[in-house]
């Protein structure tokens, strides 16, 4: 198939023709002054109502002629219009696309800044680390030097009452300074419970449903105590295996030793005491205050019945009661 233009000498390919609807004739798209764009953008119904130049002129009255070298102005001006147009839409999209990137562009700016912020609050708190941990160093070098070796001291002369074997069975010549740390350690441990005896089983039918009546039992026993205790973070357990006829001691388990001592002297206040309580003791503590209760009752059975156990400074002391009595009354 060929073009019906007169100077056009090209094959014409059905895809890239335009036949008029009156004379029939073909030819190419670009013969009758279309642009590719345009072309390919005609419906079908456009297409098959289409008219040559030559028909136009004719049905007008115009002079006839193909479009040769020179467009017409009708197609010259759709031709200007179709440029116009696509441009204009170009300019639209070339538009929002430079307003979507500033929008992104400012989305990024903050972030950074945020992130700059960040940074600027994480060295901070990385120089007040670095400072807390230097001054904890200083404290721990502190302790090393003068109040670790005090109390190591403390806990050997509480010691020396023992009799039979020492903690460290293989000591014999005194008490080790590694055995009296670990000993330290054991109460320091030890200091934040409480323990309670006779204190009524739960018939609860598991293991954690008793312990939880445990625990909501003993929070309103300390509310006996003192509505403040009732607010007090404390776990419980059991110890020992569970037996029918046997009630086990319970452990209270807090936050500080501060609540303990608090606890132990609001129950003492009262007469008798609500609670069957006393402090987490060590063996070696149990052990010394069995011994040294032997020997206050040999002491009053010789005659020397004003005597009792005081703790002084933590250690258990055999005192006067006499002497007790005036401290109290500020004698």
């Amino acid at each position: 198939m060929s073009c019906r233009r007169d100077s056009c000498v090209d094959e014409l390919l059905s895809d890239d023709s335009l036949s008029c609807t009156t004379c029939g004739k073909t030819f190419h798209f670009g013969c009758v002054g279309f642009h590719e764009a345009k072309f390919r953008l005609m419906k079908k119904d456009a297409r098959d109502s289409w008219l040559c130049p030559e028909c136009r002129c004719t049905g007008s009255n115009a002079p006839s002629a193909l479009v040769g070298d020179s467009k017409s102005k009708d197609e010259a001006g759709i031709s200007r219009e179709f440029l116009i147009q696509m441009f204009s839409g170009l300019k639209d999209e070339m538009k929002k696309d430079r307003e979507s990137a500033s929008g992104r562009s400012d989305e990024i700016l903050e972030k950074i800044n945020v992130l700059s912020g960040k940074i600027d609050v994480c060295l901070t708190n990385y120089e007040s680390l670095s400072a807390s941990v230097d001054e904890m160093r200083n404290d721990l070098e502190q302790l090393k030097n003068d109040n670790l070796t005090q109390r190591v001291l403390t806990i050997e002369r509480s010691l020396e009452n023992f009799q039979g074997p020492r903690p460290c069975a293989d000591i014999t010549a005194g008490l080790d300074v590694e055995c009296a740390v670990a000993e330290m350690e054991d109460r320091l441990r030890r200091a934040r419970n409480l323990m309670i005896f006779s204190y009524p089983e739960s018939s609860a039918p598991n293991p954690i449903l008793s312990l939880q009546d445990d625990l909501s039992r003993v929070k309103a026993s300390l509310a006996e105590l003192s509505p403040e205790f009732a607010e007090l973070n404390v776990r419980v357990a059991r110890l020992g295996s569970f037996a029918a006829n046997k009630i086990r001691p319970l452990k209270l388990v807090f936050d500080d030793s501060t609540s303990v001592t608090k606890i132990l002297i609001a129950n003492r206040a009262f007469d008798p005491p609500k609670l069957n309580a006393s402090a987490d003791r060590t063996p070696a503590q149990r052990k010394y205050l069995a011994e040294l209760r032997v020997k206050l009752k040999e002491r009053v059975e010789k005659g020397e019945s004003d005597l009792t156990i005081k703790y002084i400074s933590g250690i258990p002391t055999i005192v006067s009661k006499t002497n007790t009595s005036q401290s109290k009354n500020g004698n």
